[in-house]
C-alpha cells in the first residue's frame, strides 16, 4: 500500500469518527445579550410629606412677599459705611475700574439665574428617574424655602436701609444675591444627602460641593462688583442656608417631624455624610475673595 493511499485511508476514518460529534448539537447556550441602556432606578419619597400646614405657609409667605414688593418703598438711609473689616475689604477686593465693577456684577447675576434653578432641575432628575412623586415633593420644598428667604431678605432690606458702597441706594443689608444662591446651595445639599438623585454618592456629595462654591463666588462677586459689602454678603448666606438647608433638614430630611419607624430606621443605618464648603468673602490684592470654610452633615 502506498503512502498516498494510506493518508487517503486514515483521512477518511477520522471524519467518520468525528461526524457523529460534529452533528451533535451544543450543550452550551449563546449568551443571552445585555441590555445597551438599563432604564434608571426609580427614586422613592421615604420622608415626611408637604402637609397642609405648609401647603397653607408656603402661600402666605409668596403672598407676604408679593404684597411687600408693592406697598413697601425703599427705606431712607439709616446707616452709612462698614462694620468690622468692611473697609478693608472693599479697599482690596473692589475691582479697579467701573468696567471690572460692571462685569462682576452681570458675572453674579448670571450665576444666581443657575443657583435659583439648580433645585428644580434636580427635581426634573427625579422626574426623568421615573419619580414624580419625588419630584413634586421635591419642589414643593424648593418653593418653601425660597419663599421664606425672599420674604425675610425683603424686609430687612427695608427695614434696615443701609447705603450701599457704591452709594447707589439704600438696599444693601442684606445681599439678595447671597441668601438666594445660598437657599438653593443648602437646598442642592439636602436633596442630595437625603436621595441618591444622580445615583452616586461621589456625584452627590460633588454637587453640593459645586453648589456651595458656586454660592460662595456669587456673593464674593457682589463685593467686587462694589454693591455689597462683606457683612452684606456673611449675613445673606447665613439666612440663605438657614432657609434652604436648615429648614428642608429639620421638616422633611430627619428632623422633628420624622416618624418613630424613621428615627429607628436610622439608628441602625450608616449615615451619608457630605461635606460641603461655604465661606465669607475676604479680599486680596487683585479682586479675587473666597475664603473656605467646611460644613459637614
Amino acid at each position: 500500500m502506498t503512502v498516498k493511499l494510506r493518508a487517503i485511508l486514515v483521512s477518511l476514518a477520522v471524519t467518520v469518527v468525528a461526524a457523529p460529534a460534529l452533528a451533535q448539537p451544543s450543550s452550551v447556550e449563546p449568551p443571552i445579550p445585555a441590555k445597551i441602556h438599563d432604564e434608571p432606578k426609580k427614586l422613592e419619597w421615604k420622608h415626611p410629606k408637604f402637609s397642609t400646614v405648609e401647603y397653607i405657609a408656603t402661600g402666605t409667605l409668596l403672598a407676604g412677599l408679593g404684597a411687600a414688593q408693592l406697598f413697601i418703598k425703599a427705606p431712607d438711609t439709616h446707616w452709612r459705611g462698614g462694620i468690622l473689616v468692611d473697609q478693608q475689604v472693599i479697599a482690596l477686593g473692589r475691582a479697579d475700574t467701573t468696567d471690572g465693577e460692571m462685569k462682576a456684577r452681570r458675572a453674579s447675576d448670571y450665576l444666581l439665574y443657575g443657583m435659583f434653578a439648580w433645585p428644580f432641575l434636580d427635581a426634573g432628575v427625579a422626574l426623568a428617574r421615573s419619580s414624580p412623586e419625588v419630584a413634586w415633593q421635591m419642589s414643593l420644598i424648593n418653593t418653601q424655602s425660597h419663599a421664606l428667604n425672599g420674604l425675610v431678605t425683603f424686609l430687612v432690606k427695608r427695614t434696615v436701609g443701609r447705603e450701599r458702597p457704591n452709594e447707589s441706594n439704600n438696599s444693601s443689608f442684606m445681599s439678595g444675591h447671597a441668601s438666594t444662591a445660598f437657599t438653593s446651595a443648602g437646598l442642592v445639599c439636602a436633596h442630595h444627602s437625603a436621595l441618591p438623585l444622580y445615583g452616586n454618592k461621589y456625584a452627590d456629595t460633588g454637587a453640593c460641593v459645586t453648589a456651595m462654591m458656586a454660592a460662595t463666588v456669587t456673593g464674593s462677586l457682589r463685593v467686587v462688583g462694589n454693591v455689597h459689602y462683606a457683612s452684606d454678603v456673611f449675613a445673606g448666606a447665613l439666612v440663605g442656608l438657614a432657609s434652604g438647608w436648615l429648614l428642608p433638614k429639620i421638616v422633611h430630611y430627619g428632623g422633628f417631624s420624622s416618624s418613630t419607624t424613621d428615627v429607628a430606621k436610622r439608628k441602625t443605618e450608616k449615615p451619608r455624610a457630605i461635606v460641603a464648603w461655604s465661606a465669607a468673602p475676604v479680599a486680596i490684592p487683585g479682586g479675587a475673595m473666597v475664603t473656605v470654610n467646611g460644613l459637614t452633615f
